[in-house]
């Protein structure tokens, strides 16, 4: 268990572009199995499985289809690919430590007090080391319309140092990181935009994925299994395009634009041939 929880951990710091060595990994591993470290728990249920972070808004409807939505796409995901997901692990960013997640997922909605210097610091450290911040304007809280959850996103988040946002296509690696994709659905149907890092020279992965179509209220299941909230429309295929899009999201996290490699392969190949 030890070394299984030991490779996760050092494989997703991989593929998030971090660079460890010996001695870390060997700091790391006496800190969190020492039978006197208070932190033992936390650190192990962090790096056990892969899990996707999500930022904590204090309204408890919000938060529980947060957490509901998340383990619902976790574990389509685990049924659907090669990737094991564990169950989400809110966060709050005055205290908890983000390194290890891929992906964090925030809910943004207009109330709530703006993020602290601190936290966006925390978070702008996040994307520099190759994280993703996935925002989702929540349905029952904004406006139909993208604009205001732009506007929205500026007035809370505008000092992180990222690109101006541009619309999600089926050229960027996103759209076909596992499933080809040239809509985003959560309940709604609108336009997803994307940003990147102005700090590093990533291989152009992008850092910021935001859009008004509440994802997780489209992912969320109720006790029955049933799912809790309605769509905006009567296409029964959104539920599933929206789980696609959700397994997009995870994947692309995980291996950034590795997909691009791949796609390119028959024309790098033909021209060697020349």
């Amino acid at each position: 268990f030890i070394f299984e929880t030991l490779y996760n951990f050092i494989k997703r710091s991989f593929l998030k572009f971090r660079f460890l060595n010996i001695k870390s990994i060997l700091i790391f591993t006496f800190f969190i199995y020492s039978p006197n470290s208070v932190f033992s728990n936390e650190k192990i249920n962090y790096v056990e499985k892969t899990k996707i972070g999500y930022l904590e808004t204090k309204i408890k409807e919000v938060d529980k289809i947060s957490y509901n939505g998340l383990t619902q796409i976790s574990k389509y995901i685990s049924s659907k690919t090669s990737a094991i997901l564990g169950n989400p692990i809110k966060i709050d960013l005055e205290l908890n430590e983000v390194d290890y997640f891929p992906l964090i997922y925030i809910p943004l909605i207009k109330t709530g007090s703006n993020p602290s210097f601190r936290a966006i610091k925390k978070l702008q450290n996040f994307i520099n080391s190759g994280g993703i911040l996935f925002f989702d304007c929540k349905a029952t809280y904004e406006s139909l319309f993208v604009e205001d959850c732009l506007i929205n996103f500026n007035q809370k988040f505008k000092d992180l140092d990222i690109s101006t946002f541009k619309k999600l296509t089926l050229e960027n690696t996103l759209s076909k990181s596992f499933y080809l994709l040239d809509n985003y659905p959560g309940r709604k149907n609108e336009m997803v935009y994307i940003a990147f890092n102005n700090q590093i020279n990533n291989d152009k992965v992008l850092s910021v994925i935001i859009g008004n179509n509440d994802w997780t209220g489209a992912w969320a299941k109720d006790k029955k299994n049933e799912y809790s909230l309605p769509l905006f429309s009567n296409d029964n295929e959104q539920r599933i395009l929206s789980k696609r899009f959700g397994t997009n999201i995870v994947l692309y996290s995980l291996t950034g634009n590795y997909k691009s490699d791949q796609v390119h392969i028959p024309e790098i190949l033909k021209r060697m041939k020349n």
